[in-house]
């Protein structure tokens, strides 16, 4: 298994990124 963990933050950073977004808005 080839899973790079960078993906798994980079999704979980976006995932915060839009929700803060959405809070702001």
């Amino acid at each position: 298994m080839s899973v790079k963990p960078s993906a798994f933050i980079a999704s979980a950073v976006l995932l915060s990124i839009v929700s803060r977004q959405r809070l702001a808005s």
